[in-house]
C-alpha cells in the first residue's frame, strides 16, 4: 500500500518540481497523474533500473570513447570491469543499441557455423 502512496502522491510532485521530461516505470505501473511522458516497461525477462543523475563517471568515459570511435567510423561500446570480479558490464548508447545487437547477432551466427 505504501508503494501506491509514493507512486500516486509523492512521485508526481517530485517529477513536476524537477521538471522531468520522461518517467521510466520498470515495475509495470505508472502514477495516475504525471506532468511528463511515461514509459511503462513490461518485459518478462529483464529487470531495468534507471538512475537519473547530474553526472555519471561512466558517461564521461563513453563521451571520450565516442570521440575516438567517430574518428574510425565505429560504434562506441564500453566494457566495465571490476578487479577480482568475473565478467563485465557492457554500456551502449540507446541510439546504437540496434546496431550493436545486429553486430552481436551476426557474430553469433559466424561462431555457430
Amino acid at each position: 500500500m505504501w508503494k501506491l502512496n509514493i507512486l500516486n502522491n509523492i512521485l508526481p510532485i517530485k517529477l513536476f518540481s524537477n521538471s522531468a521530461d520522461v518517467l521510466i516505470c520498470p515495475d509495470y505501473v505508472a502514477p495516475i497523474i504525471c506532468s511528463c511522458k511515461k514509459i511503462v516497461v513490461i518485459h518478462d525477462n529483464l529487470f531495468i533500473e534507471c538512475k537519473l543523475r547530474a553526472k555519471h563517471s561512466a558517461i564521461k568515459l563513453w563521451d571520450d570513447t565516442k570521440s575516438f570511435a567517430d574518428k574510425e567510423k565505429k560504434t562506441p561500446v564500453i566494457a566495465l570491469c571490476e578487479k577480482n570480479r568475473p565478467g563485465f558490464w557492457i554500456m551502449v548508447h540507446s541510439d546504437d543499441f540496434d546496431k550493436v545487437s545486429k553486430e552481436l547477432k551476426n557474430k553469433k551466427i559466424i561462431e555457430e557455423e
